[in-house]
């Protein structure tokens, strides 16, 4: 049986001699593993890190079998800088940590996906720090956990922890 995801590239490897092993937050799935067979070999943008894309897919015992994609969004400016990428890996790994594998979550999958769209070529480090500084306050707004007062890198775990368990 096939299906259509909208989902966002966290990771890739190679798996199986020519295959793309991918780690996607999709809409509608949460995290999920997806396999480009031989994508290794037929590089393509819209497979790229932080890339949001379309794909369908075909069920499979571990995984899904991508057999098209059409990229939404390419973030292109993400690869192009060294500290748009940097962010972008953060994002990446707080996505990660705060998430389970099929468990939906749109409304943080918007939220990664407008803080995505905020990241312009050129961006300062302040610029960058007051957006992810906002970005994890929503994160919290949205897990009904923000306090309303000012949050750290430090404190923004500390919550999450303590909400989690």
């Amino acid at each position: 049986m096939s299906a259509r995801l909208e989902g966002i590239i966290l990771r890739k490897k190679i798996w199986h001699d020519n295959d793309l092993l991918l780690s996607v937050f999709s809409l509608s799935e949460g995290r999920i593993k997806l396999v480009q067979p031989r994508g290794f070999k037929k590089t393509r943008a819209e497979l790229d890190l932080f890339c949001r894309s379309e794909f369908i897919v075909s069920d499979n015992k571990d995984f899904a079998l991508i057999y098209q994609t059409s990229g939404l969004d390419l973030f292109s400016q993400i690869r192009q800088d060294y500290t748009l990428l940097q962010a972008a890996a953060e994002a990446v790994q707080t996505i990660e940590k705060i998430t389970s594998s099929l468990q939906p979550n749109p409304e943080l999958y918007q939220l990664l996906l407008d803080y995505l769209r905020t990241f312009k070529t050129g961006s300062t480090a302040a610029e960058l720090t007051q957006r992810k500084t906002l970005w994890q306050q929503n994160i919290l707004r949205s897990e009904g956990i923000y306090s309303g007062q000012k949050i750290s890198e430090k404190s923004f775990w500390q919550t999450i922890e303590a909400y989690r368990g």
